[in-house]
């Protein structure tokens, strides 16, 4: 179970520093083209990996990777154009929010049973959205923060869908015919609204920082974190893990403080604690099963 625990602490640490990654290659890319280019690595890096569940995807599983894709697409790309225009600590503070946002769906959608952790954590975790998006005297909500907060909807709405469709195919099928729609929709919408001479201007923009970075997003982070937190969920407790992954949101702060790309006002840095300490409530005070 230790190993397991720091595999899954390895890949939290991956996903915090993923925040500045994508804050940095913001500046030369659009939104729609680095989630396209994000997803393309993936792709490659699952192909790799997982050649066979590719090829061996059943119907059942493309038309469920269709919706899952869906989901998850709304979800990063509510993330990525809101990370463009908010700092990288706010984006990871409001992102972590789906923790509760995913039962309190399922008590509204099918009166699944919620505790006192998560309408404690709730509304913790709401009077810390407050704090951290509480506009400066004089001055507008930043649209950054709002599509932040919009996007832990998408996560929450994927991780729904997929409780409901684990069971139509094997996980592996599932894992790459999700990646492989997200990717589809994220170049449509880049041919859509950046136009395939934007797109081009984009990826000629490319240099070896550019692809490195690209390559840690969608081999790192996407598809090789999905392979080593299902080993680690495998010989560890779900809900240890989710412990272990409230940690995105301060790592995502503390490196970008450290890194001198923002600093955290005493207002900002107790939301985002009010955040972590209400998806650590929802986490840990749990009800029992009947």
């Amino acid at each position: 179970m230790f190993a397991a625990d720091l595999a899954l602490l390895a890949i939290t640490l991956l996903w915090g520093v993923s925040f500045v990654v994508t804050k940095d290659l913001l500046a030369d890319l659009s939104p729609h083209l680095l989630l396209a280019l994000r997803f393309a690595f993936a792709i490659a890096t699952l192909a790799l990996l997982r050649p066979g569940s590719l090829l061996r995807a059943s119907g059942a599983a493309w038309r469920a990777g269709l919706l899952l894709g869906l989901a998850l697409y709304a979800g990063f790309v509510l993330q990525t154009v809101g990370l463009a225009e908010t700092t990288p600590a706010r984006s990871a503070f409001l992102t972590a929010s789906y923790v509760f946002i995913v039962p309190l769906f399922g008590f509204l959608l099918w009166r699944e049973r919620v505790g006192i952790g998560v309408g404690g954590g709730a509304l913790l975790a709401t009077l810390g959205l407050a704090l951290l998006t509480r506009p400066e005297v004089g001055a507008e909500l930043r649209r950054g923060d709002v599509l932040s907060a919009l996007c832990a909807v998408g996560f929450a709405a994927h991780i729904l869908a997929l409780g409901r469709l684990a069971g139509s195919a094997p996980a592996s099928e599932l894992a790459v015919t999700q990646v492989v729609a997200t990717a589809a929709f994220a170049i449509a919408a880049t041919l859509w609204l950046d136009g395939a001479s934007g797109a081009a201007a984009g990826l000629r923009r490319l240099d070896a920082g550019a692809l490195a970075g690209l390559a840690f997003l969608g081999a790192g982070c996407t598809a090789l974190a999905y392979f080593v937190q299902t080993w680690a969920q495998r010989r560890t407790p779900a809900s240890r893990a989710a412990v272990i992954f409230t940690l995105e949101p301060a790592v995502a702060a503390g490196i970008s403080v450290l890194l001198g790309r923002e600093r955290l006002g005493a207002g900002e840095a107790l939301g985002g604690g009010l955040i972590v300490g209400g998806v650590l409530l929802a986490e840990l005070v749990r009800p029992k099963s009947r």
